[in-house]
């Protein structure tokens, strides 16, 4: 039982052999001091969190792991819930009570799988939840929904945009297609598997490849220089970026979000964003992404889900109690949509 200064609070620290397997649920971590709020902080009670694989990439990579975040750590960027506390001093325009949702800014220590998150309003993302969208929604947002969003809305065209989306039903890869959809994209063409060829159709993918029975670079060579924007949501297959140039408009941008923070994978981001084309580069425009926390994109996200253009697609809920599990599925690669771990009940 947490007492008057404490909460409950999933907490590791270590990382070695694997987050999942050093996660403990603790109800002693110290919860977040109201006394002496800044104008831009607000505490909020975690409702729902959305998992990612930023939490254990990052804090797993050997000896630099660990000091990705000061230990013990909380994970988790992703959250909604209500507004707890605000500052005497309130600049955020969020008031006590409210319904938020939003996400941590960097690798925190004090993360979302928490009862109580102290979040900086403008570094972190916090924004109003709107009425009728589920808590569970909201925390899907995040990081997944801003990584598919900035790699897409800025470099497509206003009207009858062709997209790619590789890796389209993976957390990135739906809310990708979905986005695309609502901006007006002529056709979104998406990699998945067969068993995920209707699931990725009902989203609004006008085309899909199997990546498992074809080899995806050589049907896109097919296709001729038509994309506007490839969204890269996996990094595989490595050489999609260098042979763009045949399916890729030169006047389009190949944006990676996906990546292995290994050796090999850091090696191929630099050689991508870097190498002249001259020496074996790619011949396309090239950005690594990182998601980025802008109000604006939040409250255009929330603004779809209220209206119906997009929805949330959850693969799996986990109860609170039941985190390391969730963590264990993310894992396996096979989510469809995001994984959800529910705050602590009441």
């Amino acid at each position: 039982m947490s007492g008057p200064n404490t909460m409950s609070a999933w907490r590791y620290s270590t990382a070695y052999g694997g987050l999942e397997k050093n996660l403990r649920a603790v109800s002693d971590a110290p919860i977040p001091s109201h006394d002496k709020l800044r104008s831009n902080q607000i505490i909020v009670r975690v409702r729902a969190a959305s998992i990612n694989p930023i939490d254990y990439k990052m804090v797993e990579i050997p000896v630099v792991g660990s000091h990705m975040a000061k230990m013990p750590a909380t994970p988790g960027k992703d959250f909604s819930g209500d507004v707890v506390h605000v500052s005497a001093s309130n600049s955020t325009g969020l008031s006590e009570g409210q319904r938020v949702f939003g996400r941590l800014h960097g690798q925190p220590s004090l993360g979302a799988l928490a009862q109580y998150i102290l979040v900086n309003v403008g570094v972190d993302a916090c924004v109003a939840l709107p009425d009728g969208v589920s808590y569970e929604s909201g925390a899907a947002v995040g990081t997944a929904g801003m990584a598919a969003l900035q790699s897409i809305r800025p470099f497509l065209p206003e009207k009858e945009g062709t997209v790619l989306i590789n890796g389209g039903s993976s957390g990135v890869g739906t809310w990708g297609i979905q986005f695309a959809k609502a901006l007006g994209a002529k056709d979104i063409v998406t990699t998945c598997s067969a068993s995920s060829v209707d699931f990725c159709t009902t989203l609004g993918a006008t085309e899909c490849i199997d990546y498992r029975s074809t080899d995806i670079v050589d049907v896109l060579k097919k296709k001729g220089q038509v994309f506007d924007v490839v969204a890269d949501f996996i990094g595989t297959p490595t050489n999609l970026y260098k042979e763009c140039h045949h399916f890729l408009k030169p006047t389009g941008y190949f944006n990676q979000i996906g990546a292995s923070p290994s050796f090999s994978g850091v090696t191929r981001l630099w050689f991508s964003q870097y190498q002249p084309s001259c020496l074996g580069g790619g011949k396309r425009n090239f950005a690594f992404l990182r998601s980025q926390n802008e109000k604006e994109d939040f409250e255009l996200v929330g603004k779809w889900l209220q209206e119906g253009k997009v929805k949330a697609i959850i693969d799996s809920t986990f109860e609170w109690t039941d985190a390391i599990n969730a963590y264990k599925k993310l894992k396996t690669g096979r989510a469809k949509g995001k994984i959800i771990v529910k705050g602590i009940a009441t």
